[in-house]
């Protein structure tokens, strides 16, 4: 079962032709609004523009060519430690998205974090935890991922590494 609920996710919109992605609401009440990013993405005028802005008045502006991007990297982490370590539960997903661009360098764009799925790690059979994995809730942070980055593979025209 995907819940909303259960990640922390960018809201992701398209006003006019570009695709526009900001902090939700719920990251920004976990920073206490310390943190808030802005990502637009204008085919039009092909750049990636990254507004980043910390402790409510330290704000910064990128401006990206589209031709500075080589590619997109798509990475995922688990943040649960017990699942690490060979013990069982739910893991804590973290997919994250950034540009690679010609210099070589990174540009972190976002994270996508949620509650994931049950795994079993434990020398046990899966079948000792037959209610944990019948109802296990996950958060839609996976899919929004996914979508966030096809989108900007179809924008930006680059391979995803």
């Amino acid at each position: 079962m995907r819940l909303p609920l259960l990640s922390v996710t960018p809201r992701i919109a398209k006003y006019e032709d570009s695709l526009v992605a900001r902090t939700s609401l719920l990251g920004l009440l976990l920073t206490l609004t310390f943190l808030h990013r802005t990502v637009i993405v204008d085919p039009q005028k092909k750049s990636v523009v990254i507004r980043h802005r910390l402790f409510w008045c330290l704000a910064s502006e990128r401006r990206i060519p589209f031709k500075r991007v080589e590619s997109l990297s798509y990475d995922y982490e688990d943040w649960n430690p017990s699942t690490g370590m060979g013990f069982t539960g739910d893991t804590t997903d973290c997919f994250t998205v950034k540009l690679n661009l010609t210099d070589g360098k990174q540009v972190h764009l976002f994270h996508f974090v949620g509650e994931g799925t049950f795994i079993n790690n434990s020398a046990l059979p899966d079948w000792m935890y037959w209610s944990d994995f019948a109802f296990d809730a996950a958060g839609d942070q996976a899919d929004k991922s996914r979508a966030y980055v096809t989108v900007l593979q179809q924008l930006l025209k680059v391979p995803l590494r």
